[in-house]
């Protein structure tokens, strides 16, 4: 039969009210409450009868309960400390419960404070601070370095193609892989780069060829950049890039049109492609900030060009400003009559969400103007803009103005954009930089 408690009553000491009773978890004892002062020490007084007086309320006081009673009931620690066990044994385990929750939020607090440290660790110190079990082999470390490499406005062929080089680095040293057996083993890494190859056609008559050098450079840089982002110490220098000579002479000449060429595709090319085309070829303009042009870009009279970003349209290499040659002037003025934005998106008639989709269009409707013109070169979304770096390079221009009016560096230019040895053509284009 449960023992009938009754109520606790309040004395006076001195000046001062409190409560004397036996104290149900801890053992027996009795204990000396103080109920404050005489305003509040009624109400406490019922609050500390409602914790005393029913048996579930021992460990866990109602959250009404004011801390004045609350703290002396559990204690200032939280909780009640034990220093013998009680004769019985549901008493016990009551005040052992009481310890293990207060413990416990105890460890809660301190484990928030250490996590709290360890992101501050990360931040200082980088990716690099990433050597934990999470990361303990080199399928954890793709898998965590996909999630954070993948973002919403990545390039979708961008990201398709860095995650297959770095997939194909993953597979061939194994997923199960310790992440940092890759420390010190930089040769391992750069025989594998430089013997990668690739296998066209099926079966019977698959040939397998050597990776084009311009790949395994890729290759080179993902694998690298993967590693390092994961916290691998790698002696990049040790893994030897490949020759930008092997680069170039992989991949042939300067794909650029001579004059004449470029006229006929001009007259050949649909609307508005045939305008595009007319800008590269004129001012070298990239794709990109082609799809940037807006009525704002331009001075009063057309004459001079200053680019800027277009909304989400980012540009490569920030702003310049760019002298607008007669020759395309109208053109340009035609077309911002009817649209502010010079080349908008034909079903919306707004600038272009993804400039992705602007050069796979115009690169199709040159492939396949080419085809019919029967124009060898092979096409691309910068072929008018390396065709205008080779004009005005045969034209007698330098260099140094052609990278000013390109955007871009002068050893850009001769290594990828202009090719001195395109047929000498009088442009009126070269003027341009003067």
């Amino acid at each position: 039969m449960a023992r009938v408690r009754k109520p606790i009553t309040r004395t006076v000491e001195g000046k001062k009210n409190v409560a004397r009773f036996c104290h149900p978890m801890r053992h027996g004892k009795t204990v000396r409450f103080f109920l404050g002062e005489d305003v509040e020490a009624r109400r406490n007084l019922e609050a500390l009868n409602r914790i005393f007086l029913v048996e579930s309320n021992w460990v866990n006081p109602p959250t009404d309960t004011p801390d004045l009673i609350k703290t002396q009931w559990l204690g200032s620690d939280g909780f009640v400390k034990i220093k013998a066990r009680a004769e019985n044994a549901g008493r016990d385990i009551a005040v052992l419960q009481a310890e293990v929750t207060s413990l416990l939020a105890i460890i809660e607090t301190r484990d928030k404070t250490i996590r709290d440290q360890n992101n501050e660790l990360k931040a200082l110190r980088g990716k690099k601070y990433c050597k934990e079990m999470l990361l303990d082999t080199l399928e954890c470390a793709f898998g965590k370095w996909l999630a954070d490499y993948s973002t919403p406005t990545a390039d979708v062929d961008h990201k398709r193609t860095v995650k297959g080089d770095v997939a194909r680095f993953v597979k061939h040293f194994g997923p199960k892989s310790k992440l940092f057996e890759m420390e010190g083993n930089e040769g391992k890494i750069r025989a594998w780069i430089h013997g990668l190859t690739r296998t066209i056609g099926k079966g019977e008559n698959a040939i397998v060829k050597p990776l084009s050098p311009g790949r395994k450079h890729h290759v080179r840089v993902y694998c690298i950049k993967f590693l390092a982002d994961c916290g691998v110490e790698l002696d990049r220098k040790a893994i030897t890039p490949v020759k930008q000579e092997d680069i170039d002479k992989a991949r042939g000449g300067i794909k650029a049109l001579d004059k004449r060429s470029a006229e006929a595709m001009v007259k050949a090319l649909p609307t508005p492609w045939n305008d595009v085309f007319r800008i590269q070829t004129t001012i070298g303009l990239r794709p990109d900030e082609c799809i940037t042009l807006h009525r704002n870009n331009f001075a009063d009279d057309f004459s001079r060009l200053t680019l800027s970003p277009l909304g989400a349209l980012t540009l490569k290499t920030g702003g310049r400003t760019i002298p607008i040659p007669g020759e395309i002037r109208d053109m340009i003025m035609a077309r911002v009559a009817l649209n502010p934005i010079v080349f908008p998106h034909p079903k919306t008639g707004k600038a272009w969400g993804n400039p992705k989709n602007f050069d796979k269009r115009y690169a199709a409707a040159l492939k396949k103007t080419a085809k019919a013109l029967s124009i060898d070169t092979t096409m691309d979304a910068r072929t008018a803009r390396r065709t205008c770096a080779s004009l005005l390079l045969q034209a007698g221009e330098s260099p140094a103005r052609i990278a000013s009016l390109l955007g871009n560096t002068i050893e850009m230019i001769l290594s990828h954009y202009g090719d001195p040895d395109t047929l000498n053509m009088d442009l009126s284009a070269s003027t341009l930089c003067k």
